[in-house]
């Protein structure tokens, strides 16, 4: 769930924007309390990861920043959407809105499956 579908088809050119890929997926999971693909078998959640794209964070959370969601939704595009360029912006965005971690502590540790 945490592997970029880029990862996914061949591991041969993955780089460091993998890493942002698996920020989104946390991110996202910190924030709905989910993951970004679910599915009832491994196949399908592939095939989901490799050919969907990420839901909405306010489907599942409407009080999430408009600004925080599309930083959310940069990290989970394909490896190749994303350049150097909109790491760095990312990276300042996220800076810049450091109060967006508030909206992570609604979750208690007992919400979380994997702690």
């Amino acid at each position: 769930a945490y592997m970029a579908p880029e990862q996914l088809q061949s591991s041969r050119d993955v780089d460091a924007r993998a890493d942002v890929y698996a920020l989104g997926v946390v991110l996202f999971e910190a924030l709905t309390a989910s993951l970004p693909f679910n599915a009832p078998t491994i196949h399908n959640l592939l095939f989901s990861v490799l050919h969907t794209p990420a839901p909405a964070l306010k489907t599942l959370r409407a009080d999430v920043p408009d600004e925080l969601e599309k930083i959310v939704l940069l990290c989970l595009e394909f490896l190749h959407c994303i350049t150097p360029n909109k790491i760095c912006s990312l990276l300042h965005r996220l800076g810049e809105r450091s109060g967006y971690l508030r909206h992570l502590g609604h979750l208690s540790r007992a919400q979380y499956k994997y702690i």
